[in-house]
Parts: C-alpha cells; sequence; structure tokens
C-alpha cells in the first residue's frame, strides 16, 4: 500500500513538473517581435539570457527576450502588430507578452499602432503601468551609471501624440500641480511679461494623491517612485522623435 502511494505521489509530481516546463516552453515560442534597424552593437538576450547573441534585422524576437543597445547604436523592432519600438543607445526592452512590454534602461520609443481590442498594448515600469491604445512617446529611464549613487535616476515620459494612462502598480501617486494665485488670475489680460513675473515669484504646487492619471498629447512628466511631476519637453526628446519620423 505504502509503495502504491510512493508511486502515485511521484508521478503526480512528474506531471506537475512536465506540464510547468511545457508551458514555458510554448511561451518561449511565440513571436512577439521582429527586429526591423540593427545599428552598432546590439544583443539579443533569449529569455533574459546574461550573454545573448549579436542581432540582426529579421531577427526574431520571442515572448521573455530582452533586446539591448550599447554605446553609439540603436535598434527597432516590429511588434506583431505593426507597432514600432526603438531603442535608443544604452538602452533595453524585454518583451513580457505579446502586448506587455518593460523598458529596463535608457531611452526607447514607442509608435503604437491604434488598437481594436479593449485592452491596449501596457508598459510596465517599477512602479506604474503605461495603458496605451495608438500613440507617439518615449519613456527615459537614463542609466544608473550616470548618476553619483548609481541608483537610476527619475523615469521621464514625454507623449508625443494621443493619450496615456498611468495606474499605479502599490498604493497611489503624489500628483504635483503648478497652480497660480487665484487672486492674480483676473489680470492674465494685462501684459505678459508681468504675468509670467508674477507666476515666477508666486506660483506653488498641490498635491493630489490618485491611483491613476492620463498625460495628453504634447505633456510630459517625471516620476520619482510615487512622485508625480510635470516636465518640459527636452531636447534629447524632440531629437528621438525627429529619429522615429526617419525610420
Amino acid at each position: 500500500m505504502m509503495i502504491r502511494k510512493l508511486i502515485f505521489i511521484i508521478v503526480l509530481v512528474s506531471f506537475a513538473f512536465t506540464t510547468a516546463y511545457s508551458g514555458d516552453s510554448q511561451s518561449a515560442d511565440i513571436e512577439a517581435a521582429t527586429v526591423d534597424k540593427c545599428e552598432g552593437k546590439v544583443r539579443l538576450h533569449a529569455g533574459g539570457s546574461v550573454r545573448g547573441e549579436d542581432s540582426y534585422i529579421g531577427h526574431t524576437i520571442f515572448i521573455g527576450d530582452t533586446l539591448r543597445t550599447g554605446r553609439k547604436s540603436t535598434a527597432a523592432a516590429i511588434t506583431i502588430d505593426n507597432s514600432k519600438v526603438v531603442l535608443m543607445e544604452r538602452s533595453s526592452v524585454e518583451f513580457l507578452e505579446l502586448k506587455e512590454v518593460a523598458p529596463g534602461e535608457g531611452k526607447v520609443i514607442f509608435d503604437i499602432e491604434k488598437q481594436e481590442s479593449a485592452k491596449g498594448m501596457q508598459v510596465k515600469l517599477m512602479t506604474t503601468v503605461i495603458g496605451v491604445k495608438g500613440t507617439q512617446f518615449m519613456v527615459d529611464l537614463g542609466n544608473a551609471s550616470d548618476t553619483d549613487t548609481g541608483e537610476m535616476p527619475p523615469c521621464r515620459i514625454y507623449l508625443r501624440e494621443g493619450e496615456l494612462e498611468f495606474t499605479s502598480l502599490e498604493g497611489e501617486f503624489r500628483r504635483y500641480v503648478q497652480e497660480e494665485m487665484a487672486a492674480f488670475k483676473k489680470f492674465v489680460d494685462e501684459e505678459m511679461s508681468e504675468f509670467e513675473a508674477f507666476k515666477k515669484e508666486f506660483q506653488g504646487e498641490k498635491v493630489e494623491h490618485v491611483k491613476s492619471f492620463d498625460l495628453k498629447a504634447g505633456e510630459a512628466v517625471s516620476i520619482d517612485g510615487k512622485d508625480v511631476r510635470n516636465i518640459k519637453f527636452s531636447e534629447d526628446a524632440e531629437e528621438a522623435f525627429r529619429m522615429l519620423d526617419e525610420l
């Protein structure tokens, strides 16, 4: 009787292991994108492997793979729904699912085709998930090696077209919003020089605690942990989008 129970347990464990392994293998065989541009040192890390291999135009990217660029290198991938993912130098992005990617470092530009399904593409960051349904934007994570502390700098997102929805993975964002003193708003029609001088002296910030927020075309934000602040478009962002137009 004991031997029969032991055999049953061994068979059950073996079946569970085989099923789990088979599931991982099937996931790894699902095509997520294809490398469309490859300049300089570009490597594809299959299933998150450390070493990776030199990539090339036409290289197939599967779910679980990570595309990475070196110094003075760029790469682009076309997803199965014909969206573009462009990596500037010293950048990386992992293809988690068919419609879910996770930038790891550097600057990654997205040109997302309009999504017909209820659930569009998702871009996953450390503290937030970005919901996308047809838009052009850039995620600038920076590089830890460029900071004095060796830690990743605040993430910056620049939205060129469309709309983005940010949802906190845990807790709420602290959304900092610039506001001018209400008492001076009636003088908006006066000379702009006086109005700008007043704003610089008296403008402040209010904090909103929100689980999610939207970003409109032409806007940009900086995300530092739970702190979210509006920022201006940088020249680097403008240059990146010009490069996207040339692809």
